[in-house]
């Protein structure tokens, strides 16, 4: 087996369980039938307290195990959610890159090949992605013709990112343990949708990306999680959101002025939507500070097109968000707002 320098892993496998008894040895056997190509891995297993027979599950496999993975199992005191059990896992790795992946989903064949063979061939790569189907539609999750081939650098990226092509996800990604650690990347604690924040401050720090077409993990479109259940708690989805819209704002959007600015008000429109329609109001006002703090910039900045934009936020024109049409043609409106307000940019970048 070939040992990545100073003899440590090249990849620290991390799972969280809690309640997903109907779904952990599909996990944990895609792991274990992978193909790692003689590269040393460690499989580290977070308990977060469940209540059910996963555990067992998992033990009894493990146990029976005889090849080459390291796996390590770790027990919380209690249960603190998907981000204290992927911080706890991050604290415990010792690999070279990190690779997150939720309990209910699985790796599919040689999907653990594929990463490898990109950093093997792209060794400075600091995150790698995969693809992903979704168990419910069979459909991958990204348009792998909107992606360019080999390494990416920051600026494309970023406009990747903004621009909605690569997805918000921790899961299916490969990143550099000292990336993450170095610039203190944990999940933040007890909120919803915790991989959009952990995305937002990770991605304007990787200098390097890749792109693995082929799709390397299946989504199980789980009906319990907190993503998909219907019971979700309203005040902890609407503090949730309002959270990572407070942090939007603050990160630094360098070169993606137009991009990030289009990126806010679309993700303020949906939020603002979800306050409609769930008639909870109580953090209406940090949403609304947001709103002005986005399109107070703007102006200051002389981007009146993005400006323009930004009042769908505001009432009358907010109305258009309710409107199947618009609603309808929002991608295309999107689309052209950039363009022209790209197109405008050039001006700006003379004047400064």
């Amino acid at each position: 087996m070939v040992m990545h320098k100073n003899n440590t892993y090249l990849v620290s496998i991390i799972i969280p369980v809690f309640k997903v008894e109907k779904y952990i040895e599909r996990c944990l056997l895609s792991v274990i039938n992978q193909d790692y190509l003689d590269y040393v891995i460690e499989c580290i297993i977070v308990n977060d307290c469940t209540p059910d027979n996963s555990m067992c599950i998992a033990s009894k496999l493990i146990t029976e195990y005889k090849g080459s993975i390291t796996f390590k199992l770790i027990n919380c005191k209690e249960n603190g959610g998907l981000s204290v059990a992927r911080n706890i896992g991050i604290s415990n790795a010792t690999g070279k890159y990190l690779f997150f992946l939720d309990s209910d989903d699985y790796l599919t064949d040689n999907s653990m090949r594929a990463f490898i063979e990109k950093v093997t061939e792209y060794p400075h790569a600091e995150m790698i992605m995969g693809n992903n189907i979704n168990s419910k539609t069979g459909k991958a999750f990204i348009n792998e013709k909107k992606i360019p081939k080999g390494l990416i650098d920051n600026f494309q990226l970023m406009e990747l990112y903004y621009q909605k092509y690569i997805p918000v996800m921790a899961w299916n990604t490969m990143v550099l343990r000292d990336l993450i650690v170095k610039n203190q990347l944990f999940f933040t604690p007890g909120i919803i949708n915790e991989d959009m924040i952990w995305a937002t401050h990770l991605y304007p720090c990787i200098n390097s990306f890749i792109f693995i077409p082929q799709s390397t993990l299946v989504y199980e479109f789980n009906p319990s999680s907190i993503m998909n259940s219907t019971s979700q708690n309203t005040e902890k989805y609407i503090k949730s959101q309002c959270i990572i819209a407070e942090s939007l704002i603050t990160v630094s959007y360098n070169k993606h002025e137009v991009s990030n600015t289009i990126y806010i008000i679309s993700y303020l429109m949906e939020v603002l939507d979800v306050i409609r329609r769930r008639g909870y109001s109580s953090d209406l006002s940090r949403i609304l500070k947001v709103r002005k703090q986005v399109l107070k910039r703007t102006i200051c900045h002389g981007r009146l097109i993005l400006f323009s934009f930004g009042l769908l936020l505001f009432p009358p024109l907010n109305q258009l968000c309710y409107v199947r049409l618009f609603r309808r043609n929002y991608n295309k409106i999107e689309y052209v707002v950039r363009q022209t307000a790209s197109l405008f940019e050039i001006f700006h970048t003379v004047k400064d």
